[in-house]
C-alpha cells in the first residue's frame, strides 16, 4: 500500500510537471497574422435636418375658407391678417398648419374636418368679436401647436 501511494504521488508529481511543457508546445510560437483591412462601401452623406425652431403669427381672421371638392372631401382653413401681409393655416387629418403663400393645400375628408369642430366655432367667436389671434407654430414642418385668442383686445379697424 506504500508502494502504491508513493506511485500515485510520482505520477502526479511528474503529470503536474510535464504541464507547463505541454501548454508551451515543442515548436515555434504561431504566427499571428494581422486582418487585412478591406474598405468598406462609402455612405452618402446624411444632410442635416433643418433645426426646429418655433414662430408666431399674430393677426385678425380676415376670413375662414372651406373648400368644398365633394361631400367626403373639402377643406377648412382660415386667414390671418398680419403686418405681413395675409397668412393661411390648413386644418389637416391629425394637424393644423401654417401653409406658406403660393403652396398647396391638402385635402382632408368631412370626418377629418368635423374633428375640429371646436376649434372652428372658437375661431368664428374670434372673428365675430373682432378679436386677434395668436398662432404659434414649429418650422420647418409648420405644424401648429397652439392658437390664442386675445379676448382682451380688438383687432384694428380695417
Amino acid at each position: 500500500m506504500k508502494y502504491l501511494t508513493a506511485g500515485l504521488l510520482l505520477a502526479a508529481a511528474t503529470g503536474l510537471a510535464a504541464l507547463p511543457a505541454a501548454a508551451q508546445g515543442d515548436g515555434p510560437p504561431p504566427v499571428i497574422k494581422p486582418i487585412p483591412k478591406v474598405p468598406g462601401p462609402k455612405l452618402p452623406k446624411v444632410p442635416e435636418a433643418a433645426p426646429v425652431t418655433q414662430a408666431r403669427l399674430a393677426g385678425c381672421i380676415r376670413h375662414q375658407t372651406y373648400n368644398t371638392q365633394s361631400p367626403t372631401n373639402f377643406s377648412t382653413a382660415f386667414t390671418l391678417i398680419t403686418p405681413t401681409g395675409d397668412q393661411q393655416f390648413n386644418f389637416e387629418a391629425d394637424k393644423i398648419r401654417y401653409i406658406p403663400p403660393g403652396a398647396p393645400l391638402p385635402l382632408p375628408t368631412a370626418a377629418e374636418t368635423l374633428k375640429w369642430t371646436r376649434i372652428l366655432d372658437t375661431l368664428e367667436r374670434a372673428a365675430a368679436a373682432n378679436k386677434p389671434l395668436l398662432v404659434d407654430y414649429t418650422t420647418p414642418s409648420n405644424e401648429v401647436f397652439g392658437i390664442y385668442v386675445q379676448w382682451s383686445g380688438n383687432c384694428p379697424a380695417p
